[in-house]
């Protein structure tokens, strides 16, 4: 953060007291401070949920801390404008602080708002993304339209987890990394994954001691899958394994019915024998469903139920009718795409990475939509000419947490008298918010969708409309 920022946020701390401001902070060098304990009252938050507090003069940054509360905390870290501690004790405790329900939680660095009643994650949610439009973006949204929210644990259909190999015990652990560091928390449970990914931790820690020591130093990590079928675990390997090891997975994996593959990085990817590439359904009210094939390494939400949630609505919101074309920027393998060719007469998929083209064009294929074709482009680069630049009645934007700067840049070419943005980053959204409303558009809906419960990530959808021009 620089200087600036840091005068603001702590001008804020001193003038606004228990105020909910959320303050944006940025990466310096680490720096070593004394050992030192130290009491101090938490004022705010900063984006990511973590308590801001004043310590020496200076801004104070404490993870798990929440505004309000009387804390003791140990200095970790000194930076150039600010310092980091760790929350050592709670002496007068936020009215909606609840303990941790999973066993891992002070360790692992996958969720950081356990600490927090739902409400009050929302509640954090809601503010720090209105924030960030207003200060990034010059717009004030008053009221988020909608909240999509669906059950709070057990969502996620989709993990990594990493292998290390421990020597003194001679036993292999999975698990995820640790806070702010590349330690590997062996993971017993996780209560944000789906049961029948928590079925496999067991087994599967039981098959990676089995392997060859050659094995379990050269598997990175296992991308694991809760697809229709069961699930679907993807070996990624540093360097080849040996017969006897691939057969061992291949058996273990067998016996607990589960689908898999192994990838080496350079080789492309061997599926295990009877296993066919992952796939989800997309259940359209008063239309077909859809089914979206994957490879175990391409991107697709890892909440289930919201993102079938957040499809509907985005077909409510924009009203496709028979006679329109769409256009879907950052397509992927067709989320949104294969949904809207149900009811539009033309969509357009554009996605960067051309292998997740062919793997879009597929399902297309395959649920026999021949209204539909996908194109590969650098949507980071404004592109020059393709055949799908050209006007179109709505615009899809679904870009990663870089945004569509660049790809806004085609708006006046485009001409969509609709917009719908789905954002997970609220800093790139807000930027790109204020080049959306530069070439006349004007918003009419937003929501919050509680994608990541337990996590500071923030999902959202925009409506925006182009103004009539006179």
């Amino acid at each position: 953060m620089d200087d600036t920022n840091f005068s603001d946020a702590e001008k804020r701390i001193k003038t606004e007291g228990m105020g909910y401001n959320v303050v944006t902070f940025f990466k310096h060098q680490k720096k070593s401070v004394a050992d030192n304990a130290v009491a101090v009252q938490v004022q705010t938050y900063d984006h990511e949920g973590r308590g801001l507090a004043v310590v020496n003069h200076q801004p104070c940054l404490i993870a798990g801390a929440l505004p309000g509360e009387q804390v003791v905390v140990r200095l970790a870290q000194q930076k150039k404008r600010y310092a980091v501690a760790k929350l050592q004790t709670v002496q007068t405790a936020h009215p909606q602080r609840v303990k941790p329900a999973c066993i891992h939680y002070q360790q692992c660095g996958g969720c950081d708002l356990q600490h927090m009643s739902m409400p009050l994650q929302q509640q954090f949610k809601q503010h720090s993304w209105q924030q960030a439009l207003l200060k990034h973006g010059h717009i004030e949204v008053q009221q988020v339209d909608t909240w999509l929210i669906d059950e709070p644990w057990y969502y996620r259909r989709r993990a990594r987890l990493a292998v290390s190999f421990d020597q003194q015990r001679q036993s292999c652990h999975v698990g995820f990394r640790a806070k702010a560091s590349k330690k590997i928390v062996p993971i017993e449970a996780c209560m944000v994954l789906t049961p029948a990914l928590q079925q496999m931790l067991q087994p599967l820690r039981l098959l990676l001691t089995n392997l060859s020591r050659h094995a379990q130093k050269n598997i990175g990590h296992i991308e694991c899958l809760d697809v229709e079928g069961g699930v679907w675990l993807l070996f990624r390997c540093i360097k080849p394994l040996s017969e006897a090891d691939q057969t061992l997975i291949q058996q273990e994996c067998h016996a607990q019915q589960w689908h898999g593959g192994l990838w080496d990085g350079a080789d492309g990817l061997c599926l295990l024998e009877g296993s066919a590439l992952p796939q989800y359904t997309v259940a359209i009210t008063g239309q077909q469903s859809v089914q979206l094939q994957f490879r175990p390494y391409d991107f697709i939400q890892v909440n289930a139920r919201q993102n079938q949630a957040m499809i509907e609505q985005a077909m409510q919101w924009l009203k496709v009718k028979a006679h329109e074309t769409i256009l879907d920027l950052f397509c992927g393998v067709g989320n949104f795409s294969l949904p809207f060719a149900l009811v539009a007469k033309q969509v357009w998929g554009v996605e960067g990475q051309g292998s997740m083209v062919a793997q879009a064009q597929g399902n297309a294929d395959r649920n026999r939509l021949g209204n539909l074709q996908f194109f590969q482009a650098d949507l980071s680069q404004p592109p020059a000419t393709a055949p799908w630049i050209q006007s179109i009645d709505s615009l899809i934007l679904d870009p990663s947490r870089q945004g569509a700067k660049q790809a806004l840049s085609l708006l006046c070419r485009l001409t969509p008298k609709k917009i719908l943005y789905v954002s997970c980053h609220p800093m790139t959204l807000a930027n790109d918010v204020a080049l959306i409303q530069q070439q006349g558009y004007k918003l009419q809906r937003s929501s919050l969708i509680e994608m990541f419960p337990q996590t500071h990530h923030i999902e959202s959808m925009l409506l925006f409309e182009l103004k009539v021009r006179i």
